[in-house]
């Protein structure tokens, strides 16, 4: 709930697994900035639920500030998409869900 308070989370990191406070933010409608190194570049881009910054200090300042314009127009959007993406992509159910369709698929394949 810390996150909710928040218009938007920044992670700047040059290793970042899985970062879960990534996840958290998105379940609360909360965008994120991050870096290529948190892993989840990919996931803000093409879901348009953050903002990927560049690599130098001076590309991550001018990420943000124009991060703030696009926001201040598209704040309901980032919110619904980035609560849709959690529904969709990261409850266990789904997971789950996910996790059987790709072992039938190799098992399938592994009786050929």
């Amino acid at each position: 709930q810390f996150l909710s308070q928040y218009d938007a989370m920044i992670l700047t990191s040059r290793s970042e697994g899985f970062p879960m406070t990534v996840l958290e933010a998105w379940s609360y409608g909360v965008p994120c900035l991050v870096t290529k190194g948190t892993n989840m570049g990919d996931v803000v881009q093409t879901e348009k639920i953050g903002y990927l910054l560049g690599d130098t200090p001076q590309q991550i300042a001018c990420d943000i500030l124009n991060f703030k314009k696009d926001y201040i127009i598209n704040k309901q959007n980032y919110g619904i998409r980035s609560q849709y993406y959690i529904k969709e992509n990261c409850l266990w159910s789904r997971i789950a869900e996910q996790s059987y369709k790709q072992f039938s698929v190799f098992l399938k394949a592994k009786r050929l």
